[in-house]
């Protein structure tokens, strides 16, 4: 069984999220944000209290509210970064992405070391989790999918009662909608949703009442 622990960064309010195991100590972090030292040192802190040794940071997409703690991670604990194929561009171009949102940010443009695609296993100790590619609100998207346990990492895609902006470089409001439909709302009712943003919600509350999916 996997454990969650939720952090929420910077001022764009982000999700961070480490997933280990609480026996084997291992785990990884997913979307890490911070973006001050204090964030530094209570994500390090955490760490450190439960012993886990981190083995990848997994971007769900690279915008730069979900990246402005990759290079901090990779520098600290040595570990490599995993998205989609289609997001190493956004990567490679947060300092411009931060411009777009009035930021003057500059030495965040980071790398992606591992590629992931849709429908591979990651491993955590004995624990598997599922990639789901969710293209929507950026051309790269994923979804991380614990079956055993019931959860979904849900990125920028779902939340609670509202889905990701389509209005952003790269974005298609018909392929987030349809990926939502069609992979997340035929996950079992009972499956918490643990967004990029905001509190968790579960598939079958968005699938009851979610406005923006018909």
């Amino acid at each position: 069984m996997l454990k969650l622990e939720k952090f929420t960064f910077n001022p764009f309010a982000e999700n961070t999220y480490i997933v280990y195991d609480p026996v084997t100590k291992d785990g990884i972090v997913v979307d890490p944000g911070m973006a001050t030292q204090v964030e530094q040192n209570q994500f390090d802190l955490f760490i450190a209290e439960q012993g886990i040794h981190l083995s990848m940071i997994v971007n769900t997409h690279m915008h730069i509210d979900h990246c402005l703690g990759n290079n901090y991670i990779i520098k600290k604990y040595g570990i490599n970064t995993a998205a989609c194929a289609t997001e190493i561009a956004f990567g490679e171009n947060l300092d411009q992405q931060a411009r777009f949102f009035g930021l003057n940010l500059k030495g965040f443009n980071t790398t992606v070391d591992i590629i992931l695609n849709d429908g591979q296993l990651l491993h955590i100790g004995p624990n598997i989790l599922e990639i789901i590619a969710m293209p929507g609100h950026s051309p790269g998207g994923i979804c991380i999918y614990d079956r055993a346990d019931g959860w979904v990492l849900s990125g920028d895609s779902l939340f609670l009662g509202s889905i990701g902006r389509t209005d952003l470089p790269g974005s298609n409001h018909s392929k987030l909608t349809h990926g939502i439909r069609t992979l997340l709302f035929t996950l079992p009712e009972s499956t918490i949703v643990y967004p990029g943003h905001g509190p968790s919600t579960t598939i079958g509350h968005e699938r009851g009442t979610n406005p923006y999916i018909s």
